[in-house]
């Protein structure tokens, strides 16, 4: 479970079951069976349903100091590294100072490498550029972080 805005909780579910009265969205008719999906559901007690923002996306570290604080991607362009001028700042001395920018696409996010010593990794893969979908790993230097979205 992943903590958001004051009244969001995320939750994946494997089993339909569960989303009965509490999801923001269903899965699609696309989706194989199996397949995680992020949903964004009310906990303030009653069973209203919440809505995100559409191309809604989070970078949550899944190691280290930062350890499930949630990072909230930009409209536009995200830089991530070590830099204080940088969007999302990691503590990590395996990151550079600017090490990576994600930006909004067509179908959601995609993530530049910005030329890092250490490389950027989606799913265990070097990458210099890639389309993100929901619960991708990525890893930058020796951090590795979850990639959530709701579109």
């Amino acid at each position: 479970m992943i903590k958001g805005p004051p009244y969001w909780t995320f939750k994946v579910y494997r089993d339909p079951e569960p989303w009965e009265g509490k999801m923001a969205r269903k899965p699609s008719a696309s989706a194989k069976d199996g397949e995680q999906k992020t949903m964004a559901i009310n906990i303030g007690g009653s069973e209203q349903i919440v809505t995100g923002q559409a191309g809604s996306g989070w970078l949550v570290p899944l190691e280290g100091p930062q350890t499930g604080e949630l990072f909230q991607l930009r409209a536009g362009r995200t830089l991530v590294g070590t830099s204080p001028d940088c969007d999302i700042v990691l503590r990590d001395p395996s990151i550079s100072g600017r090490h990576a920018e994600i930006s909004t696409a067509r179908r959601g996010f995609r993530i530049n490498d910005l030329g890092s010593t250490n490389g950027t990794y989606v799913n265990d893969k070097r990458i210099s550029s890639e389309d993100l979908i929901d619960n991708d790993s990525v890893r930058l230097g020796r951090t590795n972080l979850k990639f959530k979205s709701m579109s």
